[in-house]
């Protein structure tokens, strides 16, 4: 057993590389922003003969409330302690680890969950303000919903492909690993069942249903830096997790008394999914609004993605 499990300075280089490449790429990003984050691409239903604008708004912003009620009753409610299941070569002790209160939001999980709520919650209320306001591309805005707008599109291009990077972990990797050690409570009660898989499907359901705000492939650094950011806040949390300083982590896979090859591996193939699963989602916004398809057979697309990714029992 170790008693600091500090980051190899290898993998430390390779993410300031990382993050360097995706700061270089912002300028381009936010370039192109204001051509694309616009009232007609925020707050035009896809199947606008069936639901209007107003009740777009609305269900963007009840699919909001709900996904924030969900994270208010994690951070209040009494938890189990969380046990790591590490791998056989770590040098970390299995420890429960108290994930309660704030601490509750420190998984990816939480994080994608969170900006997924404040991306619907921008969006709905941009949606709404449209309505209301009567504001449409040909007039000039107030610099708060341009503000509000760019952040809307920002933050979906970071939500969307990353929710179904969570539900796919959860189901291949996470879920598989603690049914090994028969520890899957974690995964089988309602609260985790709504985050591991409602964000998959509310994104879907926002790309083929709801909206056409597309996912593009030039803003996958998006991705990408928010995905280094989490790896920067987990070292960070190493020894944060116990009283006494032990280190420890919430996921095995960034475990880093394992060797450093196999850590700067794990490094490049989580930021490497990252990437696939934003080209992912770009494809499906793309055929989305080339067949430009009726809504049940959108509707039977959605469930049929979705089945990919989601898991609700042992």
């Amino acid at each position: 057993m170790v008693q600091t499990a500090h980051p190899p300075i290898q993998a430390v280089a390779f993410l300031a590389l990382v993050l360097s490449v995706c700061l270089a790429c912002m300028p381009n990003i936010f370039s192109s922003l204001d051509s694309v984050a616009t009232i007609e691409v925020l707050a035009t239903p896809r199947f606008d003969d069936i639901l209007s604008k107003t009740a777009l708004g609305y269900i963007r912003l009840s699919i909001a409330l709900v996904i924030y009620s969900v994270t208010i009753h994690r951070i209040t409610t009494t938890q189990n302690p969380m046990t790591t299941p590490y791998l056989e070569s770590s040098k970390l002790r299995k420890t429960p680890l108290l994930n309660t209160g704030l601490r509750s939001q420190m998984m990816f999980t939480a994080w994608c969950w969170n900006l997924l709520g404040l991306t619907f919650a921008l969006n709905g209320t941009i949606t709404l303000l449209s309505v209301y306001n009567d504001y449409s591309n040909e007039i000039i805005l107030p610099q708060y919903m341009q503000n509000m707008m760019r952040c809307a599109l920002l933050t979906f291009e970071i939500s969307v492909p990353a929710s179904m990077l969570v539900s796919s972990i959860t189901r291949y990797i996470l879920w598989p690993k603690a049914k090994k050690i028969n520890n899957t409570i974690g995964f089988t009660n309602i609260r985790s069942l709504l985050q591991h898989n409602g964000n998959i499907i509310v994104s879907l359901t926002e790309v083929a249903i709801l909206g056409r705000i597309p996912v593009r492939i030039d803003y996958i650094p998006l991705s990408v830096l928010f995905g280094s950011v989490y790896v920067l806040h987990t070292w960070n949390m190493t020894h944060r997790w116990l009283p006494s300083k032990e280190p420890q982590f919430v996921y095995f896979f960034f475990d880093t008394t394992l060797d450093k090859k196999i850590i700067i591996f794990v490094l490049a193939a989580l930021l490497c999914i990252m990437m696939v699963f934003h080209c992912m989602f770009t494809s499906v916004t793309v055929l989305f609004d080339y067949f430009d398809g009726s809504l049940p057979c959108n509707a039977l697309v959605v469930v049929s993605v979705a089945s990919c990714f989601c898991r609700f029992r042992d």
